[in-house]
């Protein structure tokens, strides 16, 4: 059941969303699938330490990042972690230690799965 705060956050996402670039965020939907891949679980600043890495320019409305997360989680590459503790603070000075969102990788390709 959707609650008016639910639907508060889905618009808000949305918007920020629409003020970044379709390249931004098809680039950004690729990392995070990479990320995935390679992370158990991971942040956005995961996910911006790789595109930092990369190149990729920054978009002028980093709240959109949201929409690739979710977007990822509609495509069963991560879901929101169930395990404690739910976020992390971000590393990236400019978030001031801001809580991210810990995602739990459904992809992820243990390097170790055919040693052991």
């Amino acid at each position: 059941m959707s609650t008016v705060g639910d639907q508060l956050a889905t618009e808000g996402i949305a918007r920020a969303a629409r003020g970044a670039s379709p390249e931004w965020k098809e680039a950004m939907y690729a990392l995070t699938v990479e990320v995935a891949r390679t992370h158990r679980n991971f942040t956005a600043d995961d996910v911006y330490a790789l595109a930092d890495a990369r190149g990729i320019p920054p978009t002028h409305e980093n709240r959109a990042y949201g929409h690739i997360a979710r977007r990822a989680a509609r495509a069963d590459i991560c879901i929101k972690t169930t395990t404690f503790p739910e976020n992390r603070k971000s590393i990236r000075p400019q978030l001031h230690s801001t809580p991210l969102q810990i995602w739990d990788s459904l992809v992820y390709d243990d390097p170790l799965r055919d040693i052991l």
